[in-house]
């Protein structure tokens, strides 16, 4: 019975390790987004001393009325200095599956009696980045590059609530933290993120990547093999 013990405390322990945080620039505040499909958005983040960043977990939408599965999976993501003047890392990550965190954004576009669910995306990077203590940007894009745009964006039509079709995009939107804050954006074509946007997206930093979610094969497999461990202990 102790093996057993100590193999649960182990595994708990494995678990607990995973994924620890080394920055966080807040979770939403249901209240708005900022594009990042048919414009380009990141925000700044401080690392207090030197550290590896694995992994990103962040917030999105999509804005009028559009379907989840309208996500293509991909993202498209850079780490720069604070002057957006070197990037330092880049990389594009598929096969992302948003998961449905129960929150509504209610108060932006309400002229247009507009909301929208808020999804949580956990995200690996390509690999490790190695930064030292200081100030930097993480910009989020979707699409095969920062500069790529995809096919069909739906808008509102004025003075109606109604949303039509316009093919220039199905778009995603990164979730705020705060109405005032530091991010900053740009469009398509104009370069790095440079113009302020008044507002914190809301993002969190790991030093370890996420762990797969285990099969249910996978899981019962390991919950039967615990129960054999369980079995020897006692019978010794």
């Amino acid at each position: 019975m102790k093996l057993l013990k100590s193999t649960f405390a182990a595994l708990g322990l494995a678990v607990s390790l995973q994924a620890g945080m080394v920055y966080s620039n807040g979770t939403p505040d249901n209240y708005d987004s900022t594009a990042i499909t048919i414009g380009r958005s990141a925000d700044d983040f401080a690392l207090t001393s030197s550290t590896s960043v694995a992994a990103v977990r962040f917030w999105i939408d999509m804005w009028f009325y559009q379907d989840i599965s309208t996500f293509s999976g991909k993202m498209s993501y850079s780490i720069y200095n604070a002057a957006g003047s070197t990037t330092l890392a880049t990389g594009t990550v598929d096969g992302l599956t948003p998961t449905p965190t129960g929150q509504i954004l209610v108060a932006a576009y309400q002229l247009y009696s507009l909301s929208a669910p808020v999804f949580q995306v956990e995200m690996n990077l390509a690999s490790a980045v190695a930064l030292d203590a200081g100030n930097y940007l993480l910009e989020l894009h979707t699409g095969d590059s920062m500069t790529s745009t995809v096919s069909t964006v739906n808008q509102i039509v004025p003075g109606t609530n109604v949303v039509a079709p316009n093919p220039t995009g199905p778009a995603v939107w990164w979730v705020t933290a705060n109405e005032t804050g530091s991010s900053v954006y740009s469009t398509i074509g104009g370069g790095v993120p440079h113009t302020a946007d008044s507002a914190d997206l809301a993002f969190q930093l790991f030093d370890t990547p996420f762990a797969a979610t285990p099969e249910p094969a996978s899981g019962l497999l390991i919950l039967g093999g615990l129960a054999l461990v369980g079995l020897r202990a006692r019978r010794t």
